[in-house]
């Protein structure tokens, strides 16, 4: 999705928290030095939105990429687990980014 990301994730180690809060740190950094690598139209209002986002906030040292929070849902149900799957795949497919799931 353009806006937002679906993802079913499982772990005997680590909590599902802890997994988003590394993914988060680990795809904003990538995110912003990969923008300045390639060649992106919105590079310079990209990079200052990041900047404007993080600039008032203790936690931030330059870019806010993400935004706070998720919405997790445990999967507790094999029911349950395919209604999700089904709705990942066709999310984009209703969005019309893809044709096919």
């Amino acid at each position: 999705m353009s806006s937002h990301v679906h993802l079913i994730l499982s772990s005997n180690k680590e909590k599902p928290s802890d997994i988003i809060r590394d993914l988060k740190k680990f795809t904003s950094k990538e995110l912003v030095k990969r923008i300045g690598q390639i060649n992106e139209s919105r590079e310079e209002w990209l990079l200052n939105a990041f900047q404007k986002a993080g600039k008032h906030l203790k936690r931030i040292s330059k870019n806010k990429v993400w935004l706070d929070g998720n919405h997790p849902k445990e999967l507790v149900t094999n029911h349950f687990m395919q209604q999700k799957l089904d709705y990942l795949h066709n999310n984009p497919v209703i969005a019309r980014i893809v044709e096919e799931p």
